[in-house]
């Protein structure tokens, strides 16, 4: 089969144009830590960010590619699900404008303390279970730094705790606290860093399998 095409210049449809719309832009970054990932020397994470659009009037906005465009060049190539009523808002994608780096600063083992178990199902290798446990104190510091010459206005960490890494506190404090759920929201400089410490009472649970000892060979 043979086609032939006009230029892009000619086939290209303008299906909307929008100007000087009011808007924010988020960014956000969700974490959890596991009991081993709170222990790491350093974890490192990317933050996502979203256009948020309003007072878009009497136009039904498709799901579609988008091209945000500031002072007239393209600022960010997006996505977006479409528009509900007056609003839309693009689709998250990885920021790299926000550095975020997660560091160790402190680790106190507590007492561990040993004990045995019979197995759990029968089975004719293992004699029993050793199960080791202990608590421990970690604090760590996460830093966001903005790589850019702008402003950030608005910035998000939502950490979520699990039954094994509890959230104890933090410096600066959460702006809103519903266990499991903390979140922090705050701006950042040009070219300047913003940190968070934080302190986590974690639960280590290790479990070891006990072998029989082989049967006396016959004479």
């Amino acid at each position: 089969m043979r086609a032939n095409l006009h230029s892009r210049e000619n086939i290209r449809i303008k299906w909307f144009d929008l100007n000087e719309l009011p808007f924010s832009l988020e960014r956000k970054l969700e974490i959890t830590y596991s009991t081993s990932s709170v222990e790491e020397n350093v974890n490192n994470y990317t933050p996502n960010f979203q256009y948020f659009f309003k007072e878009v009037a009497n136009t039904q906005i498709p799901l579609s590619d988008i091209i945000i465009f500031e002072n007239n060049l393209p600022a960010t190539y997006a996505k977006t699900v479409g528009s509900k009523g007056n609003k839309f808002s693009t689709e998250p994608q990885s920021d790299s404008i926000v550095l975020v780096t997660d560091r160790i600063v402190e680790l106190i083992k507590g007492k561990e303390i040993i004990a045995r178990e019979p197995p759990s199902y029968p089975n004719p290798r293992i004699k029993e279970i050793e199960v080791r446990e202990r608590e421990d104190t970690v604090k760590r510091k996460l830093s966001f730094k903005n790589d850019s010459n702008e402003p950030i206005e608005h910035v998000e960490l939502k950490l979520v705790e699990t039954k094994d890494v509890r959230f104890m506190d933090s410096n600066p404090a959460p702006l809103n606290k519903d266990s499991p759920e903390y979140i922090w929201t705050f701006p950042i400089d040009p070219e300047a860093s913003y940190s968070i410490e934080l302190k986590f009472h974690t639960h280590i649970r290790k479990t070891f399998e006990i072998e029989k000892e082989p049967p006396p060979k016959a004479q």
